[in-house]
């Protein structure tokens, strides 16, 4: 029997990009019990040493959760922009 890799290791870095001084958020795609995942999660560095992932994060089948995914990030940017009077 062969082991699934974690759903909170990176396979396929999709992007990434800082939240803070030692953190940055970072969206990768996996497998998990033979399904394609998305991992969107913190991740985090301490003194110095590599980026460990964090409990913050969610990790969703690609498949099944991909288009709600979409749809509920265009509405909360639509929602936001209402909210901050048009700006970006």
């Amino acid at each position: 029997m062969t082991s699934q890799p974690s759903p909170h290791a990176p396979s396929d870095v999709v992007a990434e990009w800082p939240k803070g001084p030692n953190e940055l958020v970072r969206v990768s795609l996996g497998k998990y019990h033979g399904h394609t995942i998305v991992n969107i999660r913190v991740w985090y560095q301490s003194s110095g040493e590599t980026f460990r992932p964090s409990k913050n994060g969610v990790s969703l089948g690609l498949a099944k959760h991909a288009l709600k995914i979409r749809k509920a990030l265009k509405k909360a940017e639509e929602i936001a922009r209402v909210e901050e009077g048009g700006r970006e």
